[in-house]
């Protein structure tokens, strides 16, 4: 968890405004007390006292909030979640920064630079690892970009999808977004939102924010069959879309690809850990040759899938890459089975 927060000054303010820097002490305070409310599973509330109402920048594993609203929005799809279980965190390090004062830098007695989203508090938990950008802080905050389509290309009117959550690989996606669009191609992203119009999701390595607007759940056979492709990436995407609140039932992403994979038009492509989300839906790999990442030999295999120790495998529409370092691979085979069916 990563909060940039403003504390307010006392009762009776100065004449002029105040600049105090938040304490380690404040800080350690403000984990502790946070972790407690969101444990407790009670009113949003208690939730919403620990947060300022401007200039919030709350960083979760489900995405990015910004705002009380979308607070809510947040402890009322986590509060659904029977399975949840309590949060501690193992350890919180603390980096204060106090900056030369600014004018309009002042917001609630905590002087703060102007769209400063600086680490001032991070919980490590579970397995999120530590933040460390080796571009520096202004590798930060800015949303991933966007490439048009080309006019002329190979896949020119057609259309890509590529499922996403939080800690994907950066390069990976902005690396499929610029060489489909350049072959013409419509590139969009996917995931479950939740009831949202959109969700803001965070890479793995410089945790670069990407907004999806796409909603998989809503795609039935006619909207899949408008794809000439569906992709799975590396990083922790399959993991996060696999999960389901109700243990006896799929999670949509599964049902999206069991739907996906009864369309042989519609070529599926999975890099790295992406094979992860077939886990539940093994019945659709038995028999397929694959190839994935080291780690997930045993997990293909139980899930009577043949693996094969190849960079990419093709078996008719399933496409598959052996881990994100072959993700140019994988793109220009996808390109090549795409464009060639022309």
């Amino acid at each position: 968890m990563t909060v940039t927060t403003m504390l307010p000054t006392r009762q009776g303010p100065p004449a002029r405004p105040a600049h105090r820097t938040i304490t380690e002490e404040e800080v350690r305070a403000l984990v502790g007390d946070w972790f407690a409310a969101s444990n407790g599973g009670g009113p949003v509330e208690e939730i919403l006292r620990h947060l300022v109402t401007e200039g919030l920048v709350l960083r979760l594993p489900e995405g990015i909030l910004r705002s009380h609203d979308e607070v809510r929005q947040w402890w009322a799809a986590l509060t659904r979640d029977r399975s949840r279980q309590a949060r501690t965190p193992r350890d919180v390090v603390v980096r204060i920064s106090s900056p030369p004062a600014r004018r309009g830098d002042d917001v609630g007695g905590l002087r703060r630079r102007p769209g400063d989203e600086g680490d001032l508090v991070r919980g490590r938990q579970g397995r999120r690892r530590p933040h460390q950008d080796p571009r520096g802080p202004r590798s930060r905050g800015a949303e991933m970009n966007h490439y048009p389509p080309a006019k002329t290309g190979l896949l020119r009117g057609k259309r890509v999808g590529i499922l996403m959550e939080s800690d994907f690989v950066e390069d990976e996606i902005a690396y499929y977004r610029m060489r489909f669009a350049e072959e013409g191609a419509e590139v969009d992203l996917l995931s479950r939102l939740w009831g949202n119009e959109s969700l803001t999701f965070t890479g793995h390595e410089h945790r670069a924010p990407i907004t999806v607007n796409g909603e998989l759940g809503g795609l039935g056979y006619e909207e899949l069959s408008r794809y000439s492709a569906l992709i799975v990436p590396s990083g922790m995407v399959a993991d996060r879309l696999r999960y389901s609140e109700d243990v006896l039932r799929p999670a949509p992403a599964v049902e999206l690809m069991r739907r996906a994979f009864r369309l042989p038009n519609l070529v599926k492509a999975f890099s790295c850990h992406g094979l992860l989300l077939m886990s539940t839906a093994a019945d659709l790999l038995r028999g397929r040759t694959v190839t994935a990442h080291n780690n997930l030999v045993g997990d293909v295999r139980n899930m009577g899938a043949v693996f094969t120790a190849q960079d990419v495998v093709v078996d008719g529409d399933l496409v598959t890459g052996r881990t994100v370092e072959h993700s140019h691979l994988l793109t220009r085979t996808i390109i090549d089975l795409v464009g060639g069916a022309r």
